[in-house]
């Protein structure tokens, strides 16, 4: 890493070679930690989305990562109306130089760069080195891929796919399964709401507690009724335990169904 010795003494000769010099150890620095996960946009801290009761979005401050560069981030709004042609929300750049007088030639030059990132609307969705959909904004802590994992039970297969966010520590953990009733059944349980094993997580992926989600049966296209013939499958318990399985409370049904899910498990 670049660097200058200042403990020597006897009046350094600064010039803009060495500023250079400086800067550039810095902009190496931040490059290797920050170019790990590409060009970006990513979320180094804050930049958090909530919906107020009236709608819209509102972000926080924070900074942000993207084409090599760390930007402070001052947030900003969406009040939620109606958006027209190629509007999307979104982040938009804004530089912030400052001039320098420069003592030999007195020319005075925008030297000092700075600049700040702010969410709001963007006119026409597009991606450029000033703006860019919010879609495009991701977490920079986070699992670069997917693990997918094949799920088999006595009855039942599916596949499931988990990703941490380092950044604040949850883990999203999606899949699907086919539940084949006869063969389920055929093993001596669902007589009523059974938990049934779907994996395990390696270790760093599990809550400190266990934590409840929902799996769900999309019903909307052909309802099917529990085996008393009284209510229809809509949702079915699941949950991840602190030492890493993930099951599900599967239900005897009057024919086969399939479950899926798409949720969001905090670890701490």
């Amino acid at each position: 890493m670049k660097s200058l010795d200042l403990t020597q003494t006897g009046g350094f000769p600064l010039e803009q070679d060495w500023l250079a010099w400086m800067q550039q150890g810095l902009t190496d620095a931040v490059n290797a930690l920050g170019g790990a996960r590409g060009a970006g946009p990513y979320i180094l801290t804050g930049c958090t989305l909530t919906m107020p009761g009236g709608g819209g979005l509102i972000m926080s401050t924070g900074w942000l990562w993207y084409n090599g560069q760390i930007t402070y981030c001052v947030g900003g709004g969406y009040g939620g109306g109606a958006l027209t042609g190629t509007q999307t929300v979104g982040m938009f750049y804004t530089p912030n130089n400052s001039n320098l007088t420069y003592t030999d030639s007195g020319a005075v030059l925008p030297s000092l760069k700075d600049g700040f990132w702010a969410f709001g609307v963007n006119a026409d969705g597009t991606t450029t080195d000033t703006q860019f959909p919010l879609t495009n904004l991701q977490p920079y802590i986070k699992d670069a891929n997917a693990t997918t994992i094949a799920i088999i039970g006595g009855g039942f297969s599916g596949s499931m796919t988990y990703r941490k966010n380092w950044l604040d520590n949850t883990m999203q953990i999606t899949g699907s399964i086919a539940v084949n009733v006869s063969a389920v059944t055929a093993t001596g349980a669902l007589t009523g709401p059974t938990y049934y094993s779907l994996g395990m997580l390696p270790a760093g992926y599990r809550p400190a507690n266990t934590t409840p989600f929902s799996l769900y049966y999309r019903y909307h296209q052909a309802p099917i009724l529990d085996d008393t013939g009284l209510d229809h499958i809509t949702i079915i318990n699941g949950e991840v335990s602190s030492s890493g399985y993930i099951a599900a409370g599967l239900i005897k049904a009057a024919s086969n169904y399939t479950l899926t899910w798409n949720t969001i498990i905090p670890l701490d």
